[in-house]
């Protein structure tokens, strides 16, 4: 083989993977920042029924909205200390950006009837029968 041939491919290799690290990279920081980076509030609840501290977990979340300008504000209950179970997620509201959607709904209250999501009249309410109707 010849030694132009030889560069050439050397070439190639070291092309090769910095493309591949870059694109790595690429998908790490979209992954990475699809969901942590839009956490707006966590907290964990109480089981009232079968007595069991810190079994439900409010993870409430943003996402850009496919519809209008501005994020969709979503609560996900995970269920158990572990979050082997988790709820199909539902929509708490809309804001104009992930500032006003934390103002909103960063405060989480669970009382013995339901979940409380915000405060005032952008208060989301989540009766304890929805995510309680797992067992």
């Amino acid at each position: 083989m010849s030694r132009e041939r030889k560069l050439l491919l050397a070439c190639f290799w070291i092309s090769s993977i910095i493309v591949t690290a870059a694109i790595a990279y690429v998908v790490g920081l979209v992954a990475g920042s699809t969901h942590e980076n839009h956490l707006v509030a966590f907290s964990w609840g109480d089981s009232i029924e079968y007595h069991q501290a810190a079994f439900y977990g409010a993870e409430v979340y943003f996402e850009n909205s496919h519809s209008v300008k501005g994020v969709d504000v979503f609560v996900k209950i995970e269920i158990g200390p572990d979050g082997d179970q988790v709820q199909m997620p539902q929509l708490v509201g809309h804001a104009a950006n992930s500032e006003e959607a934390r103002v909103k709904w960063r405060k989480i209250e669970w009382t013995k009837d339901a979940l409380l999501i915000g405060e005032g009249p952008d208060c989301y309410v989540m009766p304890r029968t929805i995510f309680e109707s797992h067992r």
